[in-house]
């Protein structure tokens, strides 16, 4: 079971590493608001890496439910690195946007995984309707 989330936990913590103590350097070539094109990166990748793990363990509950549960965790999360930035973290800022490009890069990564979940499902019901 613990197993199913290491991926999502190594992850989690390449998060922390990026939102808390690294540093990019020099201004040349800077996209505006590429920090929040990486927000949604990072946490619609960890969505993905969630959705998978509780489909694993939780394989025959409702999709609401593994919803609710992984859009709790990562709104905590998203929350909580963006007070930590603020009030601990020098040369970083809390930011609402922030906040919004975490969550909806998650939400993206969820549905990505629904995408892939439907698609294998297909794959796997042509395979055996052939045989």
């Amino acid at each position: 079971m613990i197993k199913n989330y290491m991926p999502a936990f190594f992850w989690l913590i390449l998060i922390i590493y990026l939102l808390f103590f690294f540093e990019p350097s020099g201004n040349g070539g800077h996209i505006p608001h590429f920090d929040k094109v990486v927000h949604g990166v990072l946490f619609g990748t960890l969505s993905f890496l969630l959705s998978f793990a509780f489909y694993r363990d939780f394989r025959f509950q409702k999709r609401k439910n593994i919803f609710i549960v992984l859009f709790s965790i990562i709104l905590f999360l998203a929350i909580i690195t963006e007070l930590i930035q603020y009030f601990f973290v020098p040369r970083r800022t809390g930011d609402l946007i922030d906040t919004m490009a975490d969550l909806t890069g998650a939400f993206l990564g969820y549905n990505f995984y629904l995408f892939i979940i439907k698609k294998s499902s297909l794959s796997v019901k042509k395979y055996l309707l052939s045989n």
